[in-house]
């Protein structure tokens, strides 16, 4: 068994180790290396995988043959529990030397310690040492597991914060970017035109009225980017607020008809509303349902060259009464979003390398965010030069009624009055006659 000197001396340069970053080489692999031999016969090091790290399982031992047996005998067990499962079961039942033994004991190791590795509160991995052919394990040694995969998770948790605070330092100089650039563009044109306004030689009535909307185009661009950076912030504080009311399917596609038609016309483009009859009112915001369909029909038009179609269509999805609700789509007909594009249309900032940029990538990810506060998801379908369709489904307003318990309203206390509903009345009055 390691002396207490050497534990610690080891300690420290397992410390070192982890201080140079997790990214440089074979970090975890030169960890177990330096705990085996020298403070113990094996050492394995697992750690499950998270949003940022893929699964990790490094296993020493000091006859090279056996850590492949020990690093077989875990994958199982983790294939039979799940990684889930063992982390817990190692931060609630390990605290008992008999379920540690079994442990061991199930990876083919005479004895040792085992520590969870915790990032935070939260269990991410495990650290086992083995001791001696006898397997003794003393308190020493149990302290000195401990103290070495608390030293991991530290570093595991400092790690995951420097990242964090990575992405969100490159977030923020690209959002400065984009929307310096974005607003130096309008900017750029109210410039010109108040320039010919305010020129030598008076402009004639017709150019006036070009000018005049020119200018109304270019501050509505700027009040757009305004309201999508607002949204953005709303968004990373939490889901948008969402007031949910009966919303009429027909009312809303004729006002996309009605914003919609002029541009596409404009552009040279087929704009085709495929909704069918009498359909049922939907649960949700009409203002923010309507900021989904401009952005989705605002980029579908954006991006389908002239001769083309795009298409806005609402049709039930489901049974009525059974699931029942509306399914949204925009369809067009444009080039396509390449396959190694599509899991990133929902980033913020983000645009195709394939094509030109022309806004400020908020769109699409404020879009997703909205549908996502109804309680649906954004889906988007495309291949190249086959055109592209997103889709949502929200429910109807019958449908999350019916799902709805019974009201029960009390007025302010001085008032001495409750409102019930009709519903809730007769276990009112079955419960009062029981009593009575």
């Amino acid at each position: 068994m390691a002396a207490a000197a050497v534990q610690w001396r080891i300690l420290a340069e397992v410390g070192d180790t982890l201080s140079r970053g997790l990214d440089a080489g074979n970090t975890w692999g030169q960890v177990t290396r330096l705990l085996v031999p020298e403070t113990a016969d094996c050492c394995v090091l697992y750690l499950a995988s998270d949003n940022d790290s893929p699964e990790r399982l490094e296993v020493a031992h000091i006859e090279s043959a056996r850590a492949d047996d020990v690093r077989d005998a875990l994958h199982a067990l983790l294939s039979e529990t799940g990684s889930a499962r063992l982390l817990h079961q190692l931060c609630v039942d390990l605290t008992h030397r008999a379920q540690a033994r079994s442990l061991l004991a199930r990876l083919g190791l005479p004895g040792g310690a085992v520590a969870p590795v915790r990032v935070g509160r939260r269990p991410r991995g495990l650290l086992l040492l083995a001791f001696g052919n006898l397997g003794l394990c003393d308190r020493e040694d149990a302290e000195f597991v401990r103290a070495l995969a608390d030293r991991i998770g530290v570093e595991l948790e400092g790690a995951i914060a420097r990242r964090q605070s990575a992405r969100a330092v490159a977030a923020s100089e690209l959002a400065v970017g984009i929307v310096s650039h974005d607003l130096g563009n309008p900017l750029a044109t109210i410039q010109i035109c108040t320039n010919a306004l305010l020129g030598p030689e008076p402009q004639p009535a017709e150019s006036v009225r070009e000018i005049a909307e020119i200018l109304q185009r270019s501050t509505a661009w700027m009040r757009q980017i305004i309201r999508d950076l607002l949204d953005r912030v709303s968004l990373d504080a939490g889901p948008l607020p969402i007031a949910r009311e009966p919303t009429a399917v027909s009312d809303l596609v004729e006002t996309m008809r009605a914003m919609f038609q002029p541009l596409a016309k404009e552009q040279g483009l087929q704009f085709a509303i495929d909704c069918a009859a009498n359909l049922p009112q939907v649960d949700a915001d009409p203002h923010r349902l309507q900021q989904v369909l401009s952005n989705l029909l605002g980029n579908a038009m954006k991006f389908t060259p002239a001769g083309g179609r795009v298409t806005l269509s609402a049709h039930l999805a489901g049974k009525q009464g059974q699931g029942a609700g509306v399914r949204f789509s925009v369809g067009d007909s444009g080039p396509g979003i390449p396959a190694l594009d599509l899991p990133h249309v929902f980033d913020w900032f983000w645009h195709s390398q394939a094509g030109k940029r022309s806004n400020t990538g908020l769109g699409l990810a404020i879009a997703k965010g909205v549908i996502e506060a109804h309680g649906a998801r954004l889906m988007v379908e495309s291949a190249l030069g086959r055109g592209s369709n997103f889709w949502f489904t929200l429910p109807t307003w019958e449908r999350v009624r019916a799902m709805e318990p019974p009201a029960l309203e009390f007025d302010p206390p001085d008032v001495g009055k409750t409102t019930l509903s009709p519903s809730a009345l007769p276990d009112i009055v079955r419960r009062r006659q029981s009593q009575a």
